[in-house]
């Protein structure tokens, strides 16, 4: 019976017939994998990031995101930093659609802020990198009107990063 009910509910989410026309705007989750270059040390990290966006027609879309982009330790001169990254970024979108699939290209602005902490010194102190470019490339894969999957990679002053996740139109 559970089997059944399951079965139900996921054909009614992935059937296109019954959802409705959405308006544009989506909200959307990713895990990602960071490469950070701080204090000249470059490391991965996994993070994640959370968007609001618009699509203003089939092609054009923007979007705001926050990235928490992990952190990382590191020992230089017998003293320990924690360096804990974020970042926001605001981006225009471009699309081409090829059936349900969308080849994405990504072009904003990228605003980076590390807190570091060193040990055994006792003042903490935030390295607040200044905005840059944030160049992106990607492909999504729309199930239905209201939910796509998405994958891409970006290019920005000091990070890089891969992230993988789903976007919910409404």
């Amino acid at each position: 019976m559970k089997i059944r009910i399951i079965s139900a509910i996921l054909s009614t989410l992935f059937t296109t017939s019954v959802l409705a026309d959405t308006s544009g705007y989506y909200a959307g989750a990713s895990v990602l994998s960071a490469e950070t270059d701080l204090a000249g040390e470059s490391e991965y990290n996994s993070g994640y990031e959370v968007h609001l966006g618009y699509k203003i027609n089939s092609s054009f879309a923007v979007e705001a995101s926050y990235l928490d982009l992990g952190g990382y330790d590191t020992t230089k001169s017998n003293v320990k930093y924690s360096i804990d990254s974020d970042a926001i970024s605001l981006s225009a979108l471009y699309t081409y659609p090829i059936g349900n699939f969308n080849l994405i290209g990504k072009l904003g602005y990228f605003s980076q802020s590390s807190d570091v902490t060193a040990v055994p010194i006792t003042n903490n102190f935030s390295d607040d990198s200044s905005g840059g470019v944030l160049f992106g490339a990607g492909l999504s894969y729309k199930f239905n009107k209201m939910i796509e999957i998405k994958s891409e990679f970006n290019v920005a002053s000091d990070t890089n990063y891969g992230a993988i996740g789903l976007n919910f139109y409404f």
